[in-house]
């Protein structure tokens, strides 16, 4: 006789047994709608957005899952911009995170209430006197941002 089948503890239900941590559900959504890189368009779950690091930076693009949170989103922003960028960076320094000339505050809702793909996401790093930094790829330094001035 075959074994019972037991139930799996991480099915779709809200609660996890006890002692078990709750995982996080990735979206797996497809979603061809107009083409790639589009409003709107998912691929496995994943939508694209696009960040421009600095004033005068590059532009990289990313594939966000909808079922990340912006907290998430926020995290793995500020650790690629550390990661590529003059690491380690100074513990005092900030960052800001706009997209459309509105803050992203960092918050447990869905990346899904702010973002439906490609959209344009600015990263700014600011030192402890809240003068905006930017990074210098010639000279392998942080310099202060003039305004105006384009790389």
């Amino acid at each position: 006789m075959p074994p019972a089948r037991t139930q799996n503890p991480f099915r779709a239900s809200g609660s996890s047994p006890v002692g078990v941590p709750r995982f996080q559900r990735l979206s797996r959504r497809n979603s061809r709608g107009a083409g790639w890189h589009i409003r709107g368009y998912r691929d496995m779950g994943s939508m694209w957005i696009n960040v421009r690091r600095g004033s005068y930076g590059n532009t990289y693009g990313q594939d966000v899952n909808e079922g990340s949170t912006i907290r998430e989103f926020w995290e793995d922003v500020v650790r690629g911009v550390q990661m590529e960028d003059g690491f380690p960076m100074p513990e005092n320094w900030t960052f800001e995170l706009t997209s459309n000339k509105r803050p992203i505050i960092p918050s447990d809702d869905l990346i899904t209430t702010i973002f439906d793909g490609d959209e344009n996401v600015y990263v700014k790093v600011y030192d402890e006197d809240d003068n905006e930094r930017v990074f210098d790829f010639d000279t392998y330094t942080w310099e202060y941002h003039v305004p105006g001035r384009r790389r």
